[in-house]
Order: C-alpha cells, then structure tokens, then sequence
C-alpha cells in the first residue's frame, strides 16, 4: 500500500512533536488513574464505616434471598425480543448497567436464561475482583441475565435490595469470594460460594437508613468517576488525532528546502531494472 512519504527531516520534526504531545497526554492519564483509584479508596472507605458500625444477626445469603426462575427465552418470548445482560452491560467503575442488549427469541446466546427484575442484584462470578457488580434500577422488556451472574434478590420485607447491592460490593465482601474462585485462565465461583456467605442482617428500618447515607456520598464519587472516564476516554482519542493530523501534514509546519533536498535525493538513486522474462535470464545463464 502506498503512503506519503515527507522529506527526512520533516518526518523528524513529525516524530518529535507526536513524541512530546503523548507524553504530555499520557501524564494526564496517569493523573486521571490516580483520581480513579482515590475515588474507589473513597468509595470502599464509605462502605467500611457504614457496615462497621452494623449490628443484626448473622444469615447465609441462602436464607434471605429467593430463587431465580430460570427459562428458554425461545420458548418464553416466542417471536418477539428480549433484552439481555451480560458482564459487558455493567460499567464496573460505577456500578451500573449501562449496555443492554436486544435480541430476538430465536437467536437468544446460551447462557440467556436468568429472568430478572427491578431489585435484583447481578454478581459476575467470572474474576470476582474486578466488582462487575449493579442492581437492576429499571424495567427492561423481558430482562434476561447472563448465567455468568449470580442473580440476588433479597425476600421482600427482609432484605432492602439497595442494603444487600452495597454489602456485596464491600472489599470485605469480595474478598470472600475471591478465596473461593477455581480456574488460572477463567478463575470463577459458584452461585452456591455466594449464597453460602454469610452477612450481618440489621432491622429493615436500619438498612434504609444505611442506604441513604452510602447513596448520598456515592453520588458526589460517581459522577466524578464518569468526568473522570469520559475524560479517559477522550485522552485516547485525542492521539488518534494527532496521528491523523501529523499524517495528513498538519501537525509541523513544512519546509520548502526539505522537499528540494527529497527530491534531489530521489533523482540520485539507481534506477529499478526492469523484470526480465525467465527465458531471457536463462539465456543469460548459458552464455556465462
């Protein structure tokens, strides 16, 4: 494929620039990163002190949580769509479904088998330190999770879903779970390694009050957590720019005598001989 070549020292001058705009960007990246992980230490913090300070009784997450219904969503929703959640529907930095997808019946993916709800909580129990954790905070067309999640949804009048949603989240929590996970390549837990955990259960009246001191502090962290991405995010695309602006001859200013001496130096190289026929060169090879 041809490019466009520009003369040597232009090509220099290229070089350097693109050199010391990354590294300008990639320092701000790696402040955005420090931001990030304050505010996940913040986060943590908040739930550390809310879960610290909780008395109850102690209950395996079993006890306290219904069964899922499990179903064929080509036999469920014969001829019509599903919306379907998978670990890449959550935004694990801020705990949220964020991409769910639309799927004909017949075409459902194998692991869509989970019917779930407002309320419920999804758990991925695929490398259960990277919290690909959120609750189901709206009403989809006929939601179905993924089997990759463990699906939690507390008894009702029992269990607040926003209280269990944080409790689960907690380090203290996760740390359980990471324990317990099997595999190198595709290290996992069970449904049951989750529903075996046990958990201080408080009042419900008390469980709403510790929702709404954890939701009132996370809401300042997550919206500073999505500047902080969408700023990420445009980092990222901000040297894809620079690429395209230095390729296309935008990003230096051009020298006339570059392309004088680029020439020159083109119109000095031997010139390519042209390709012989085989009986030409063997011809050739007889006569030595």
């Amino acid at each position: 494929m041809p490019i466009k070549l520009p003369p040597l020292k232009e090509q220099t001058r290229i070089v350097s620039k693109i050199e010391t705009l990354f590294k300008e960007i990639d320092y701000g990246i790696n402040k955005l990163k420090t931001i990030q992980n304050q505010i996940e230490q913040f986060k943590e913090s908040v739930l550390e002190n809310a879960f610290n300070s909780t008395v109850g009784i102690e209950v395996k997450l079993k006890d306290v949580c219904d069964e899922i219904e499990n179903v064929s969503p080509a036999i469920e929703y014969k001829g019509q769509n599903f919306t379907y959640l998978d670990i890449s529907s959550i935004d694990n930095s801020i705990h949220k479904i964020v991409e769910p997808k639309i799927y004909e019946a017949q075409n459902a993916p194998s692991r869509a088998r989970q019917k779930i709800k407002i309320g419920d909580i999804l758990l991925s129990t695929v490398r259960t330190y990277l919290k690909n954790t959120a609750p189901i905070l709206e009403a989809y067309k006929f939601p179905i999770a993924s089997t990759g999640f463990c699906v939690l949804r507390g008894k009702q009048g029992i269990l607040e879903s926003k209280f269990l949603f944080y409790k689960v989240l907690s380090d203290v929590f996760v740390k359980k779970l990471n324990s317990l996970q099997r595999g190198s390549s595709y290290p996992a837990v069970r449904n049951n390694d989750v529903l075996e955990q046990s958990i201080l259960l408080p009042p419900l009246s008390f469980q709403q009050q510790i929702v709404q001191t954890i939701d009132k502090q996370f809401a300042s962290a997550n919206q500073m957590q999505k500047t902080v991405n969408k700023a990420l995010s445009d980092a990222s695309k901000l040297k894809q720019s620079i690429l395209k602006k230095a390729f296309s001859g935008g990003l230096v200013s051009q020298n006339p005598k570059d392309e004088i001496i680029r020439r020159a130096y083109s119109a000095s190289l031997p010139t390519k001989p042209k390709d012989e026929p085989v009986n030409a060169l063997l011809e050739k090879l007889k006569n030595v």
